[in-house]
């Protein structure tokens, strides 16, 4: 009877889906947010989120959830974010990142001085703490993976958006630099 315990046991474990809690900002509309609006509706009933950026309801909603899910993904870069993450971390969750951009590019290109770069240490923080980081194109995993070496093995890649197709018209030869852009 322990043996067909055991076996039940570990059978029953295998067979637990890993539940995940979708962290993000669901309200602004700033690139993440309209990214994650547009995922919402096709979560599957194992993942949960919060809508809502009530400073009292998000940590009470994360703590409920965090503990019936394997996984914490985060798509949007926060001090709560952040906090989160190291919550989970210390009850063994896997914290997985859904990076949009690099701050460190865009401080860079809009001219941001280093004080006001506030984002950047938080988004330090989460590539450190990440079990995987996941890009949303595969050019921009490659610049990562370049950029930042010593935490390639941590980057994945999901196209979304935007993704270019090499030589999309079969049969047609025309120009060689012919490519088409789907925007979804």
């Amino acid at each position: 009877a322990i043996k067909y315990m055991f076996q039940g046991q570990k059978k029953y474990k295998k067979s637990i889906k890993r539940n995940i809690y979708f962290m993000g900002d669901f309200c602004s509309d700033v690139g993440p947010a309209i990214v994650n609006k547009n995922y919402y509706p096709y979560l599957k009933e194992n993942i949960y989120c919060c809508r809502t950026n009530s400073k009292i309801i998000r940590p009470i909603n994360f703590i409920f959830n965090i503990a019936k899910c394997n996984i914490l993904l985060i798509s949007a870069l926060s001090k709560f974010h952040i906090k989160a993450a190291k919550f989970a971390k210390k009850r063994n969750k896997k914290v997985v990142y859904l990076m949009h951009g690099y701050n460190k590019v865009e401080y860079e290109l809009n001219g941001i001085p280093n004080d006001k770069r506030i984002l950047r240490d938080v988004e330090e923080e989460m590539l450190k703490i990440a079990d995987k980081i996941v890009c949303v194109s595969e050019k921009f995993c490659q610049y990562m993976k370049s950029e930042r070496s010593e935490l390639a093995d941590k980057f994945e890649y999901v196209n979304s958006g935007i993704e270019v197709l090499e030589n999309p018209v079969k049969g047609k030869k025309e120009k060689s630099d012919i490519f088409t852009i789907i925007s979804v």
